[in-house]
């Protein structure tokens, strides 16, 4: 009964018709621009590529997603601005809590800005819920690593996006059937860590807090949506220690059966007595922060550091302009074919069993 009210909600959103408000708030003069003529939509990754027909005279289009998160109607909406009197498609995301079951289908919509800020009226779209893919690569960035061009969605951190085209490569599948999903939450920068370090700023660890909180927000829409899919994680730097900490917390629990594997890179919360799951160059020093506890209830999971890395290794002060770093890109890119590797393995693996754990072979990588 629940989901037969979610999905006749859904419908009357997408059958809404655009209000006088939607065509031209109040501001600027002049004539509002024309609606584009059409509009399309495709599944792209784990979101959707909008297109649309060029207005003459706009400067900017405005594309909103929005779909029916809750039986009681309630509505999530997400908003991306593209800018440029050429520019004829954006990249939205989708709204993952939106595929259960897919029942609530999105609405999606576009609108054309001029250069006096008039709007035109909506122009809607027909979409289809994203389907659940085969598996997901959730990715948590690291300290300071940027937003995308339109300053709302992070993108996926550059040693998470190597990482996933590995495994696709590895395993054979395109980005449609193993997309990855970015964790949105703050990830403020490096020198926090040095202030939480002291005790000097709650900044750092705020931050963190908020990295747990979107990784479990994120994990159970997948588990919701799709219960069969398998999941790998992959956080880098803050985001391994967001990564790490909600592992290890009662939330991930119900997730032990999803969860493939799980890629930690640079986790300056790492501990060195937890031989289980160390890997890389790095063998004798916890991370820059206090170290965390040993892993226990999820055994697939690899903590890679190089020895160089003031991070993960916890060098500590003085360091280069007073702040921890990693030292160079190289040892990321080596340890990041090496977590591949070894994610590729756990993915593949059809039956993952604490008595029958799969084995990677990484002879032939340079690994420690």
């Amino acid at each position: 009964m629940k989901k037969m009210l979610t999905l006749a909600v859904a419908l009357v959103g997408l059958a809404a018709l655009p209000t006088p408000a939607d065509a031209a708030p109040p501001g600027g003069g002049g004539t509002p621009p024309p609606a584009p003529t059409k509009v399309t939509v495709s599944v792209y990754g784990s979101g959707y590529k909008v297109a649309w027909t060029k207005v003459t005279g706009a400067v900017a289009y405005t594309v909103e997603v929005s779909a029916v998160t809750g039986a009681k109607g309630a509505l999530t909406t997400k908003t991306v601005t593209a800018k440029g009197s050429t520019v004829t498609s954006a990249v939205v995301p989708a709204i993952t809590t939106a595929m259960r079951g897919g029942i609530a289908k999105p609405t999606i919509k576009v609108q054309a800005i001029n250069s006096s800020a008039r709007k035109s009226p909506w122009r809607y779209a027909a979409a289809k819920a994203v389907p659940c893919a085969s598996g997901y690569i959730v990715d948590v960035r690291g300290s300071g690593q940027s937003k995308d061009v339109t300053g709302r969605n992070p993108k996926i951190s550059v040693q998470g996006k190597e990482f996933a085209k590995q495994i696709r490569k590895a395993v054979g599948v395109a980005e449609r059937t193993l997309p990855s999903i970015w964790v949105n939450y703050p990830a403020v920068g490096a020198l926090n860590a040095a202030t939480a370090k002291f005790h000097l700023s709650s900044t750092y660890t705020n931050s963190v807090k908020a990295g747990v909180t979107a990784l479990n927000t994120t994990m159970n829409a997948i588990e919701d949506a799709c219960p069969n899919a398998k999941v790998i994680l992959f956080g880098y730097s803050q985001g391994a220690q967001a990564t790490g900490n909600w592992l290890a917390s009662s939330s991930a629990d119900r997730h032990l059966d999803q969860i493939r594997y799980t890629a930690l890179l640079a986790d300056p919360t790492r501990n060195a007595a937890d031989h289980r799951v160390d890997r890389g160059s790095e063998t004798d020093s916890n991370g820059f922060l206090t170290k965390r506890a040993k892993f226990e209830k999820h055994r697939f999971v690899g903590s890679w550091c190089d020895e160089d890395d003031d991070f993960c290794a916890g060098y500590g002060f003085p360091l280069t302009n007073g702040i921890p770093f990693h030292h160079d890109t190289a040892p990321d890119e080596r340890l990041v074919e090496c977590a591949a590797t070894e994610a590729t393995t756990y993915f593949k693996a059809q039956q993952v069993l604490p008595d029958h754990e799969p084995t990677a072979d990484l002879s032939d990588l340079d690994c420690d």
